[in-house]
């Protein structure tokens, strides 16, 4: 759909790629390696910098996280999730 993505590692490492470049959204898994999706939104929350608090953020979970998400500004989508679904939310984040 015309996006160009940059998948990493794991949390820390998208946590530093943050930190070097601009991105327009982040779309993570709740369950990676060292740190969950979950625990990357609340540090991009806590680096108190305009660009990373307004950043739009969807975690992708099979638990039952939306609530935890939500209060750290976030957009969850719960597994399984279909790609048009996720299509729809990025258009409407990122319009």
């Amino acid at each position: 759909d015309g996006h160009s993505v940059v998948d990493v590692v794991d949390g820390l490492d998208a946590l530093t790629l943050l930190r070097e470049e601009p991105f327009d959204l982040v779309i993570t898994d709740n369950t990676m390696a060292q740190v969950s999706g979950l625990q990357l939104l609340n540090l991009i929350r806590g680096n108190r910098t305009g660009a990373v608090i307004t950043l739009p953020v969807i975690v992708i979970s099979g638990e039952p996280i939306g609530d935890q998400v939500r209060a750290l500004g976030g957009h969850y989508l719960p597994k399984p999730c279909h790609a048009r679904d996720l299509r729809s939310l990025i258009a409407q984040m990122i319009s």
